[in-house]
């Protein structure tokens, strides 16, 4: 299983950058986490948009979702054109139809629904999803291959909870939101801390972090040291065009 960092800033994007956005591949299934400001653009880097089957939405905030319109536009004309004849598939959690309506645009979108309650078996994948700890419905996502069960946790926008330490056990991957600094309250806004993730990763128990939704403010190598006080593995800051293999 292949993942990409598309874009890990939280907010907005910096200059030639995006907001979050993970693009995973498995053989031929090619998902997207998230789908943020400049990430349409970016992901161009790495995969033909007429070759992605589905997004995965965690929750509505903008930085999470800015590109959901464009990427849509993006099928309306590779169908047009007979590039493909796939419409794109957006996954949002059952209780979010209210905000996500918009996104259904026949027949080159297709807005279907996932839950906490059920495993999703989709292409060479697996996906599990909790919710997090955040202003709006949260979703922590868990992608795993079927062909090396290889595990990916995706914490989303969440602060940290019980919750999510269970979710994440044992994982091989873990994407934590970092948005804020050890001794800053992450928690009033629904976000982690560097502090946070460090003990995310070590009571869960995973190989590797990965920090992302990063703020912008401060020195950002800082959130590794300040994480490493709580988890003695691998840290890694994200960094655009970064790919890793689970």
């Amino acid at each position: 299983m292949d993942v990409t960092i598309v874009g890990y800033w939280g907010a907005y994007p910096a200059a030639d950058s995006a907001t979050s956005c993970y693009l995973i591949e498995e053989g031929e299934t090619r998902i997207l986490l998230d789908c943020g400001s400049g990430c349409v653009s970016h992901l161009q880097k790495f995969i033909d948009l007429n070759k992605l089957d589905a997004v995965f939405i965690s929750h509505e905030h903008a930085d999470h979702t800015a590109d959901l319109g464009v990427l849509a536009y993006s099928r309306l004309i590779g169908m047009q054109l007979n590039y493909t004849h796939h419409p794109i598939e957006f996954f949002v959690h059952e209780t979010a139809m209210a905000w996500a309506n918009s996104y259904q645009k026949d027949p080159y979108t297709d807005l279907k629904t996932y839950s906490e309650e059920n495993r999703l078996t989709y292409g060479n994948l697996s996906l599990e999803f909790c919710k997090g700890k955040h202003k709006v419905d949260s979703y922590a996502m868990k992608i795993t291959s079927n062909v090396t069960g290889g595990t990916l946790v995706y914490t989303a926008d969440t602060s940290y909870s019980p919750e999510i330490e269970t979710f994440a056990a044992k994982s091989d991957l873990l994407l934590a939101e970092c948005s804020f600094y050890e001794g800053q309250n992450g928690e009033l806004f629904g976000h982690m801390t560097s502090k946070d993730c460090g003990i995310l990763a070590r009571k869960s128990e995973t190989k590797k972090m990965i920090l992302t939704h990063l703020p912008h403010f401060g020195n950002h190598p800082e959130l590794i040291a300040e994480a490493k006080k709580e988890f003695t593995g691998d840290i890694i800051l994200a960094k655009d065009n970064d790919q890793y293999q689970i």
